[in-house]
């Protein structure tokens, strides 16, 4: 079964901010089969107001774009500093880590597979449960495909 495993009793909710509607489409499409509550949208500015409405969401996966269309540093880093809480999952074009990211991103080079956002998912939340997650020195790039 495709059913999202977590050790968290509560649902889990995601907010993807993604402005490709086609990859946007496969991925909200895998995590609401995997189980899971998504939220998604295609700009920070509409990411931001629904992160202050809605404090369920416990997961952002946020596309990086260099050139600030979409997200930037300086969003990923008031996402984590208003909402430590969160998981934070940042995808990019190339292995790059973009600088000046917080240490608790997690960067996600494109292409990848749905299927590893589920397992980086249950990764996270496993550990945030205990907060042994929060003590990274440096943001961590996840190669795929």
């Amino acid at each position: 079964m495709n059913e999202f495993k977590s050790e968290l009793r509560q649902p889990i909710t995601v907010l993807l901010i993604q402005p490709d509607v086609i990859l946007n489409f496969f991925i909200c499409e895998y995590l609401e089969a995997s189980g899971l509550k998504v939220f998604d949208v295609a700009t920070m500015e509409e990411a931001m107001v629904l992160l202050k409405a809605r404090a369920e969401i416990s997961v952002v996966i946020a596309e990086y774009e260099s050139t600030g269309k979409t997200t930037d540093e300086n969003y990923i880093t008031m996402i984590a500093a208003q909402f430590p809480q969160l998981a934070l999952i940042v995808t990019v074009e190339e292995a790059i880590i973009p600088a000046g990211l917080p240490p608790s991103v997690r960067v996600l080079a494109k292409p990848f597979d749905p299927k590893i956002v589920k397992e980086i998912l249950e990764h996270l939340l496993s550990r945030s449960a205990s907060q042994e997650e929060r003590s990274f020195n440096s943001p961590m790039t996840i190669k795929s495909l």
